[in-house]
């Protein structure tokens, strides 16, 4: 793993039990192999067929799939999954699906670029979750956090 996975990320992941979790736009797998090694059960998407190819090899246990968040919808029911990481990863039509996959309880860990063609607004990844608990907001000059709880 060449990038080490998020504090935020394994901070929020280590103050609830092992569950199911989902890593969209996973890339290499840092969140995912991280998750995997701290006893969560792991789906991990990502369009790079190399990167979903590498985890498969090296963390058979990870289900490693490849999918254009752009161009395919996510094939899980509602409610499958306690965690959902989507990290410097932003797509707007993506936001209802996190809500709809989590598990009434289960919580969001969410980041996005400030700048660049696919850029957020400052605050908006807020918006996309009215009436959830704001476990963590934090927003630099480059990128916003938010990490939020369904209600139950």
């Amino acid at each position: 793993m060449d990038i080490p996975p998020t504090g935020v990320v394994k901070r929020v992941a280590s103050l609830v039990p092992p569950g199911k979790a989902l890593d969209l736009a996973c890339g290499a797998g840092r969140h995912a192999i991280w998750l995997y090694e701290h006893g969560w059960h792991v789906t991990a998407v990502d369009r790079n067929a190399e990167a979903i190819t590498r985890i498969r090899a090296a963390y058979p246990a990870i289900d490693a799939g490849i999918i254009d968040l752009e161009l395919e919808p996510l094939p899980f029911p509602e409610a499958t999954f306690d965690l959902v990481v989507c990290w410097l990863y932003f797509q707007r039509g993506l936001y209802p699906t996190i809500r709809l996959a989590l598990r009434p309880g289960g919580t969001a860990a969410l980041s996005a670029l400030l700048q660049g063609r696919f850029a957020a607004k400052p605050g908006e990844l807020r918006s996309f979750f009215p009436g959830w608990t704001i476990l963590h907001e934090a927003q630099t000059e480059r990128t916003s956090e938010l990490i939020v709880q369904r209600p139950e």
